[in-house]
């Protein structure tokens, strides 16, 4: 008997030392696409966000895992993004970042970040931006890139550091693996 489709696309998904599974006890970090993410932009971004997480750590593992959401049913989900992508509607499309944000108050779940959330809109497609909210008493935005996404949320989940300290919030600036890479001694690239 042929597999499932469902079946082909998870025996093509790599054997990777990545422990990003629930079950592993590992922090899922919601990524919410409010717009239509081609399949390669989608594996571009978890390549790179992964790479900005493991980079924080000296031994690779964060115990954080970047999730882009193919469903609103947080209890349905069993480990973080991983490649390749596949096409999917998003139940989140045309969504404001207030709706989101209201979203991730109204949905707490144990096994997802609740302080900060990623979105991948029209800018992820046009220049391999994101932009990250939270959830407390502050409704700007930071652009990042792909790489420093999570190195952004992981500290701010862990209370490390505050949202408000981050000097690009609100700005459109882009918090990116050059500033991150400097010590933020230069100021992130352009505007999304």
């Amino acid at each position: 008997m042929a597999p499932t489709p469902d079946e082909q696309y998870q025996q093509q998904q790599p054997n990777t030392s990545r422990i990003d599974s629930v079950a592993d006890c590992v922090t899922m970090y919601a990524v919410f696409c409010t717009e239509n993410i081609p399949p390669p932009i989608l594996d571009d971004f978890i390549d790179q966000a992964y790479e900005g997480c493991f980079a924080m750590v000296e031994d690779g593992d964060v115990g954080a895992s970047p999730c882009i959401l193919e469903t609103a049913n947080l209890d349905s989900v069993q480990h973080g993004s991983r490649k390749p992508a596949r096409a999917f509607e998003s139940p989140f499309l045309g969504k404001t970042d207030d709706e989101i944000r209201v979203w991730v108050k109204e949905h707490t779940h144990p096994s997802f970040a609740s302080l900060t959330f990623t979105i991948l809109d029209e800018g992820t497609i046009k220049n391999k931006t994101c932009r990250v909210g939270y959830t407390g008493d502050d409704d700007r935005i930071l652009v990042t890139d792909f790489y420093a996404t999570m190195c952004i949320r992981v500290p701010i989940e862990m209370v490390t550091i505050s949202w408000h300290e981050e000097g690009l919030v609100g700005t459109g600036r882009v918090f990116n693996r050059q500033y991150i890479q400097n010590g933020s001694k230069e100021t992130g690239q352009g505007s999304q």
